[in-house]
């Protein structure tokens, strides 16, 4: 009677396998778990007083095959909204780099990939939380830049004419500083060419 009981669970964990490979996981880890069980199972049976028989690895591995179900999917879910998240900022902002965010990204699937699903879920969460903050920090500094420069802008606009006297101002002054430092220094050097004369005269 226990061996009548026990078929349906394997078989249960077969469907299980199978469905999650059709969905595109990864089923190494099930697959061994679940040849371990059916060897557990094997022997067990083998043993030709019902009453020694015990199940409990078989239920233990079983459990294990329901439990890499459950958090597979929930892991998969977890990781296509992070894509979603990360293809999105990348198509509406291109100029950002995700770098930090890439190498998140290539841990979770890696650990996805060899069945870690808890793993993966976990950098998961980090990885998503690592996206919004470099948004966040994309979005600041991007609008700091936009208020900086319509700041500078409005300055200009509301300022232009002051601006201009003082620009024009500066000019005149420069230019009446030049000429008077090329004055002097051609009077400079006349005295010092009726001074090299005399000298020359005197000998």
């Amino acid at each position: 009677q226990q061996a009548v009981a026990w078929f349906p669970t394997l078989n249960k964990g077969e469907e299980i396998m199978l469905e999650m490979k059709e969905d595109g996981f990864n089923i190494l880890r099930m697959n061994d778990t679940l040849k371990a069980a059916k060897q557990i199972h094997e022997g067990q049976m083998n043993i030709k007083t019902p009453s020694l028989r015990d199940f409990t690895l078989v239920d233990s591995y079983l459990g294990q095959i329901l439990e890499l179900k459950e958090q597979g999917y929930v892991a998969k879910d977890e990781l296509s909204y992070v894509y979603s998240v990360y293809d999105e900022i990348k198509l509406e902002k291109p100029e950002i780099d995700l770098t930090e965010a890439d190498i998140l990204i290539g841990e979770m699937q890696f650990e996805f990939d060899s069945e870690r699903y808890d793993e993966a879920y976990a950098i998961a969460k980090e990885a998503y939380s690592r996206l919004i903050d470099i948004e966040g920090q994309y979005t600041a500094l991007n609008l700091a830049y936009k208020t900086t420069t319509q700041t500078l802008k409005s300055f200009f606009v509301n300022n232009w004419l002051v601006i201009l006297i003082v620009l024009g101002s500066a000019l005149i002054i420069y230019l009446i500083l030049h000429n008077r430092i090329k004055i002097f220094l051609i009077k400079h050097n006349l005295i010092k060419l009726a001074r090299e004369a005399e000298v020359l005269e005197e000998l």
